[in-house]
């Protein structure tokens, strides 16, 4: 299975590097939570935790430049050793739910999960579901 590549759309807001990091993430809220779910929840942005630690423009750099160039990253992923949750939302417009499946097919002994309806901060739309998908996984493997 060969990896899907984010739409164009996606490709452009992502690597639209202008302005500060603050503005680059308000141009991803949109690849970030599906447009269905951010018309049902019109207050999301109050509801999602806050930090007082900014994110670097070369940070966020390099996060882009893994999602753009993802594909060049899978050779990697046969050689972990360690037990990994692959956890991907339906509608994750960033990561192509497709190329979290390959992910999960190889990296050794992984556990793949999809939530329905959900984007690239599924754990922010879905925070109940998500835990407990986290925590099964943590109690049913040996973790370091």
């Amino acid at each position: 299975m060969e990896s899907v590549r984010a739409s164009q759309e996606v490709i452009n807001a992502l690597t639209n590097g202008m302005g500060t990091a603050e503005d680059r993430i308000q141009r991803f809220l949109p690849l970030i939570f599906p447009e269905e779910w951010r018309n049902e929840n019109l207050n999301y942005l109050e509801e999602i935790p806050k930090t007082a630690e900014t994110i670097s423009n070369q940070t966020l750099s390099q996060q882009v430049e893994s999602i753009v160039n993802w594909a060049g990253n899978c050779n990697k992923l046969k050689n972990m050793t360690h037990p990994t949750l692959v956890i991907v939302g339906t509608d994750d417009a960033a990561t192509p739910a497709t190329n979290s499946l390959r992910m999960a097919e190889l990296i050794p002994g992984s556990w793949f999960v999809q939530i329905k309806g959900g984007g690239h901060g599924l754990m922010y739309q879905y925070p109940e579901q998500f835990s407990n998908i986290v925590k099964t996984f943590l109690e049913n493997t040996n973790t370091p």
